[in-house]
């Protein structure tokens, strides 16, 4: 009988470290298919005439968790709720949520205006590519442009600021793109 109880304690140790390593099997297996975030940032700048431009095009820089350009990107009206970046990594879409928020500022000393535009937006893995595939991620952004109105030259208001003239000049002028986002993969 004393035999017998090293032989069972000795099968039973195996039939717990069998059921482990069992168990631990479909853990092991789902961390191949694990998440990463970290941050990603764009941004980019125009000045002068291309940022005094109708439809500004601003190359962007992308680094984070992906390290890419896109220099096609045209700063429009916006015009629906699904934007993409196209990069040299792959498509970026995100969905703009929520109402954007707009500030509106005027210098009637120095004659600079200034318009901030900024919008909330998630990450549409399903329809992003390459690097950014199977990702996701809340972000907001903030879209700046800042010149200087014309002075009136003559009749009674010279020298004061022509804000109604939608003449920006361009010395000065500057479009800017920031945007901020957690970017979580999913592999």
């Amino acid at each position: 009988m004393h035999r017998l109880r090293p032989k069972i304690g000795v099968l039973g140790g195996l039939a717990c470290a069998a059921t482990l390593l069992l168990g631990a099997a479909p853990a092991l297996a789902s961390t191949h298919h694990s998440r990463v975030t970290g941050p990603e940032v764009v941004y980019g700048a125009v000045h002068g005439k291309a940022a005094n431009a109708s439809a500004p095009r601003i190359p962007l820089r992308l680094w984070g968790m992906v390290h890419t350009t896109d220099p096609t990107f045209v700063l429009g009206n916006g015009g629906g709720r699904r934007h993409t970046l196209h990069t040299g990594k792959g498509l970026l879409t995100v969905l703009t949520t929520g109402k954007p928020s707009h500030v509106l500022r005027a210098n009637p000393r120095t004659c600079r205006e200034s318009f901030t535009q900024r919008q909330t937006f998630r990450v549409v893995g399903r329809q992003s590519t390459g690097e950014f595939a199977r990702t996701s991620g809340p972000g907001a952004v903030q879209i700046y442009f800042a010149a200087f109105a014309p002075r009136y030259t003559h009749g009674p208001k010279k020298g004061m600021c022509d804000f109604a003239s939608n003449k920006p000049q361009n010395r000065g002028a500057v479009a800017r793109f920031l945007a901020n986002i957690v970017l979580t993969r999913h592999r």
